[in-house]
């Protein structure tokens, strides 16, 4: 997982996109990021200039929830630490305030209409058919936590930053040569036959003598080496387990649904219509139209183009809109046109089609997802409680053992743990907490370890008791493990010497056809690949394809993957034609030179970190995440 997310953070496709990057903050939450205010811990300054380590762990959180969201999969606090991520925001806050430092000293200023035009023509906010829409623009709002009125002024950041970026990354292009090398290199089409040699089955490669056996196992000792095991003794705190023995009574739970009402109240919703108008002249003209009678949609198709299937607005709550519009939209009645209201963005006529009264659950409705939250809450403040008086125990010098029996704890031991957490017979032990086999390879033997928090749920204080170095196995345990594996190693070897045999033959006389007849092999041809179509072709085995484009003036290559060899030869490579090089090379020209722009942005930014007193407080940044 660690490594997928630094092959994504670090790919040609974001560092084409770092400009947009370094100005996306604005939807993701890097508001009052410098605001004064009382004194707090900083996790970065930028010419005395503090970012508070609360702002930080607001945008880490943020960000962590879009990596997760767009993996489609849960990651791990611990990989998204090591994948570099609190650098990489901590970063991003830095470049922000470069940039607006730069901006202030180059005096750039915003057109009043900038912010708006910006808006209109981003994409993200914008239908099918190219529009701006409203609806789309206060969903993604409302996911990223802002209203229109925070976006607007924000936004107005990222187009003044965004005047200098672009004044630098706009003007390079990518040099004719290099686009035409690359289209060509890509669209050149290569076709080859090949012969499929299987590797020859336990059976064919017989069974190996003594002598045979303790040679290999000399040889290969790596393969028969058993991996160093600790015996532990612990004390293991788990929150969850702690809460199933946790009882809530009535009173408790009535206390609680009454101290947290507001959470079970769902708010009045409302569906609405809407058109928007550059100005007042235009919004009342159409509200007259309205009043007399003219249809919503007919409107706004008349005098805006717009859709009717993009009016609409659903499901939206009064916070989710700017205060005049959400005035406008939760005071009006139903299937009436209101008058125009003016917000940022414009004058606003709306009519609301469809209102969703708002709701209050009953203790009843909530009784268990309320006692679980309960449970949940107490047993970590438990967690905390015992986890000091362990502490206070162990720091009073009792052992670990006495310290459990003083506090009626629970001691597990571990006879043999290995580094990857799995006992001797090489099956996963259960119920080990994060950081718990990190820790028992990191203590000495016959010493404990401090109290140790897993993660936010678990807290664990360990022994070493005694430690079995990495050793090879007795040759005796392991002489079944040992044939088999010279057995494998044989029919691989006897493949490939089979595989090179009738490569040298192909590449003596050039006819792959004869050679495969005469060992009795079926000849496969290859569709005509390209490196751009190479995965779109799986029945050629992907040791093939890639062979077949490494394949040197010869033209005859030897591939193999688990289960076979293969032998092949070119038969054709065609050169693209001049139409499809020039169509590529259009095609080209744009990502060559957003890649190109991304390089030279990334060069303007460091330099401009050099010229200005940046601090990092590294320690900061871990007690915040």
């Amino acid at each position: 997982m660690i490594e997928s997310i630094r092959r994504y953070v670090s790919s040609w496709v974001v560092k084409g996109l770092f400009l947009v990057l370094v100005l996306s903050f604005v939807l993701w939450g890097v508001a009052d990021v410098f605001r004064p205010g009382a004194r707090q811990e900083w996790a970065a300054k930028v010419d005395g200039t503090e970012i508070p380590a609360e702002a930080f762990a607001r945008e880490y959180q943020m960000q962590a929830r879009r990596l997760r969201s767009e993996a489609g999969t849960p990651i791990a606090a611990d990989d998204l630490r090591r994948s570099g991520l609190p650098q990489m925001v901590i970063d991003r806050m830095i470049y922000t305030r470069l940039l607006d430092t730069a901006a202030d000293r180059l005096k750039l200023m915003v057109a009043p209409d900038a912010v708006t035009q910006a808006i209109a023509g981003d994409r993200r906010f914008q239908n099918a058919a190219g529009q701006f829409d409203p609806q789309i623009f206060a969903l993604i709002l409302r996911d990223a936590g802002l209203n229109e009125s925070q976006y607007l002024a924000l936004q107005q950041g990222d187009v003044r930053r965004g005047q200098i970026l672009a004044s630098i990354g706009e003007a390079v292009t990518a040099p004719n040569a290099v686009r035409d090398t690359l289209a060509r290199h890509f669209r050149e089409q290569r076709t080859a036959q090949y012969a499929r040699l299987p590797l020859p089955s336990a059976a064919d490669v017989g069974s190996p003598d003594m002598t045979q056996l303790r040679a290999f196992f000399d040889d290969n000792p790596g393969l028969f080496t058993a991996p160093e095991y600790r015996s532990v003794t612990a004390i293991v705190l788990d929150a969850a387990a702690l809460g199933k023995t946790i009882a809530v009574s009535q009173q408790d739970l009535e206390a609680a649904f009454a101290a947290r009402a507001s959470e079970f109240n769902e708010p009045e919703r409302r569906s609405f219509q809407q058109l928007i108008f550059a100005d007042a002249a235009s919004a009342r003209d159409a509200h007259s139209r309205l009043i007399g009678g003219a249809d919503f949609a007919k409107v706004g198709l008349d005098m805006l183009s717009q859709d009717p299937a993009n009016l609409t607005l659903s499901d939206i709550t009064r916070d989710a809109l700017p205060a005049a519009l959400g005035a406008a939209v939760f005071s009006q009645p139903a299937g009436v046109a209101s008058a125009p209201v003016e917000t940022p963005l414009g004058w606003h006529i709306v009519k609301v089609t469809a209102i969703k009264p708002g709701t209050q659950r009953t203790l009843d409705a909530v009784r268990d997802r309320l006692t679980a939250t309960l449970r949940t809450e107490r047993a970590t403040e438990a967690l905390v409680d015992i986890g000091n008086e362990l502490d206070d125990a162990l720091g009073r010098g009792l052992r670990l053992e006495d310290a459990a029996r003083e506090l009626n704890l629970e001691v597990r031991t571990f006879p043999a743990v290995d580094p990857d957490g799995r006992d001797r017979g090489g099956q996963p032990i259960a119920g080990l907490p994060p950081r718990f086999v990190a820790t028992a390879f990191s203590t000495e033997r016959g010493s404990e370890s401090v109290l140790t928090e897993g993660d936010a749920s678990t807290l664990f204080v360990l022994r070493v008791d005694d430690v079995a170095p990495a050793a090879i196995k007795p040759f005796d345990s392991v002489q079944a493990e040992v044939t088999r594996a010279w057995q494998a190693n044989r029919r691989i070897e006897l493949a490939r010497q089979r595989a090179e045999g009738l490569a040298a033959r192909v590449r003596s006389d050039s006819d792959l056809a004869s050679a495969a007849a005469a060992e009795h092999l079926t000849l496969l041809t290859t569709p005509a690949l390209s490196r751009a179509t190479l995965n779109t072709h799986p029945e050629v085995p992907r040791p093939v394809a890639e062979a077949i484009f490494a394949a040197g003036p010869e033209r005859t290559f030897v591939a193999r993957d688990a289960d076979a060899f293969y032998v092949g030869r070119l038969v054709a490579v065609s050169e693209p034609t001049a139409a499809a090089l020039e169509a590529d090379s259009r095609a080209l020209k744009e990502q060559l030179a957003q890649t190109l722009a991304a390089d030279v942005v990334g060069q303007f930014l460091s330099a401009l970190r050099r010229e200005h007193d940046v601090r990092i407080d590294a320690a900061a940044l871990d007690r915040s995440l």
